[in-house]
């Protein structure tokens, strides 16, 4: 998987890259669930639903989430 980063930090944190390996490895796990469109020639999948994002990726993530105020 390649994944090109374009904004924000100048070094990617290990809690972003652990939680982009994980959400690979729940992609693998189901690769049916939820998908909206799948490309087997150039292996993209658009899920519609946050089934790839669980719990251990939410809580590796949060310092990153922006939050609105106001």
């Amino acid at each position: 998987m390649e994944i090109t980063y374009t904004a924000g930090l100048a070094e990617i944190p290990d809690e972003v890259k652990f939680s982009c390996v994980q959400i690979v490895k729940n992609a693998q796990a189901t690769p049916a669930l939820n998908v909206r469109v799948g490309r087997l020639d150039t292996m993209r999948l658009d899920y519609f639903a946050d089934s790839l994002v669980d719990p251990s990726v939410r809580k590796m993530l949060a310092p990153y989430v922006a939050q609105r105020m106001g």
